[in-house]
């Protein structure tokens, strides 16, 4: 396990298991008693054109091996993932978000949101969350992000999640099989300090 902490920059599954407090949300582990409800909300074509690794229809069995990955060490990397569940109605969830460690660069973090909940600014505020759980739980450098060149609002969710672009790349979307343009994120661990620093 030390040698995984090196590698994760002090990451584990562990470390990052814990629910997730927002002002308007909870993010927390989803559990076989939520398959359900995600796969039905997740079984959206504009989700799976825009997350990578999300088809459309999302059957269960999809579900089932999404939620039997979480925390498994594979490839020099792991996979966590929280539902967003809502502080007014914890039974409800608006989507899900998650975060990607030891990929071969600084921890990466990804969302997708229910058509009903879109344009409220859940997405951003998931993405501070992430980003804070990340940098207060390691010694990460910086956290990363993508989103396609055609997702408007997702890259408006990353600028107002205080990440700057830094470049375009490319990336594979499975519902498509091809790959497809990406605009790349950042955030630096002094510049998300900086942000969290009370004006004087």
């Amino acid at each position: 396990m030390e040698a995984a902490d090196q590698m994760f920059g002090g990451l584990t599954p562990e470390l990052l298991s814990a629910p997730i407090g927002t002002r308007r949300l909870i993010l927390r582990r989803p559990t076989r008693n939520d398959l359900r409800t995600a796969c039905r909300i997740v079984n959206d074509p504009t989700i799976a054109f825009n997350v990578s690794t999300i088809r459309y229809p999302y059957p269960p069995i999809s579900g089932w091996r999404w939620l039997s990955s979480q925390g498994r060490i594979k490839n020099s990397a792991f996979h966590i993932a929280y539902l967003l569940t809502l502080r007014s109605n914890p039974r409800h969830f608006a989507g899900a978000a998650g975060i990607t460690v030891g990929s071969g660069g600084p921890p990466e973090i990804g969302y997708w949101l229910g058509r009903d909940y879109r344009r409220k600014g859940f997405a951003a505020e998931a993405a501070r969350a992430l980003i804070a759980r990340i940098f207060t739980k390691s010694d990460a450098p910086a956290v990363v992000a993508t989103a396609r060149t055609t997702n408007v609002a997702s890259q408006r969710v990353l600028l107002a999640a205080g990440m700057a672009r830094i470049g375009y790349g490319r990336g594979m979307v499975l519902q498509l099989g091809r790959y497809v343009p990406l605009r790349l994120y950042r955030i630096d661990r002094q510049m998300w300090e900086k942000r969290k620093r009370p004006a004087l």
